[in-house]
């Protein structure tokens, strides 16, 4: 199943890395749990209209903004994502790039778990492996 998950999300980050960050919601089972690390801590979202909502608060922020996956890793039913994020901000114009790290959690062809980390080995090791 991972390569039928893998091909999913291929599709969502080819549209993620041209700034429509819509895509993806079919995916998610409608008890998914997503958790996101910021500065200020993690976000945690329960269910596809609360990632959604949080989604779009965060975006806000950006005056524009968008994710490029540059590495998919299959780990059994679940996928590592290497994600290199563009945005510029709303309020100062600053422009960033960064990696991040996205752990896709799958349960018969849907996403029970999307967890987002700034840190390669925390989400290698959500994933049950070890640099």
């Amino acid at each position: 199943m991972s390569e039928e998950n893998v091909e999913a999300l291929r599709a969502v980050y080819s549209a993620w890395g041209r700034g429509d960050l819509r895509p993806g919601e079919d995916l998610y089972a409608p008890d998914v749990v997503s958790t996101w690390q910021v500065p200020e801590g993690r976000i945690v979202s329960r269910g596809p209209q609360e990632v959604g909502r949080n989604l779009r608060k965060f975006l806000k922020q950006w005056a524009h903004f968008r994710m490029e996956a540059d590495e998919f890793i299959e780990l059994d039913d679940n996928v590592l994502v290497v994600v290199r994020v563009y945005g510029k901000g709303k309020q100062s114009g600053a422009e960033t790039e960064a990696h991040n790290f996205h752990v896709w959690v799958f349960n018969r062809g849907k996403a029970v778990g999307h967890h987002v980390y700034f840190d390669r080995a925390a989400a290698l090791e959500s994933a049950g492996l070890r640099e």
